[in-house]
């Protein structure tokens, strides 16, 4: 015998309240972390240092590639100050990601490397995806005939068979 079909399971129309948050998510929602992070390592980055190689990347950058979207002009300063320290404060709070404030990590040099052949080879591919999307340019006409002047020709052979027929006639 067939067991009958189980009704679907009902979805709830309304969002309900903290108190209805499953307890699982306690652990992560909650302000005590529930596993204790690793203490920063000793030779990391402050926050004015990171800020510095922040820059400096765009600088970088902008030097290779000519982009100028990546030169950070003074009226984006204050923005490009506020993201550095936020990537900062991110970085801090994640252990796993320490090492990008810690130059001598082995990481680092791994990311210049892979970084060194990704981005012209991005870049690359990114003008022949352009050239591919840009029309070819449309065919110039062709330049009108000149008219051809054959006065010049007629004149000399005129002049071939009037010295033709005088020297026959002699």
């Amino acid at each position: 015998m067939l067991n009958p079909p189980s009704p679907e399971p009902e979805i709830p129309s309304s969002t309900g309240s903290p108190a209805d948050a499953p307890a699982h998510f306690d652990e992560l929602l909650g302000d005590k972390p529930s596993i204790t992070a690793p203490a920063a390592p000793p030779n990391m980055l402050s926050k004015e240092e990171f800020h510095k190689v922040f820059i400096g990347g765009f600088k970088a950058g902008h030097h290779f590639t000519g982009f100028k979207s990546l030169l950070i002009k003074p009226d984006r300063e204050g923005k490009a100050e506020a993201c550095s320290h936020a990537l900062y404060e991110t970085i801090v709070d994640c252990p796993s990601l320490h090492f990008m404030l810690t130059p001598q990590s082995k990481w680092w040099g791994r990311a210049f490397a892979i970084g060194a052949f990704m981005v012209p080879t991005a870049a690359g591919i990114a003008l022949e995806i352009k050239a591919r999307r840009t029309p070819p340019p449309p065919p110039q006409p062709a330049e009108p005939a000149q008219p051809m002047d054959f006065t010049a020709a007629k004149a000399a052979t005129m002049q071939t068979e009037q010295a033709a027929e005088m020297a026959a006639g002699e």
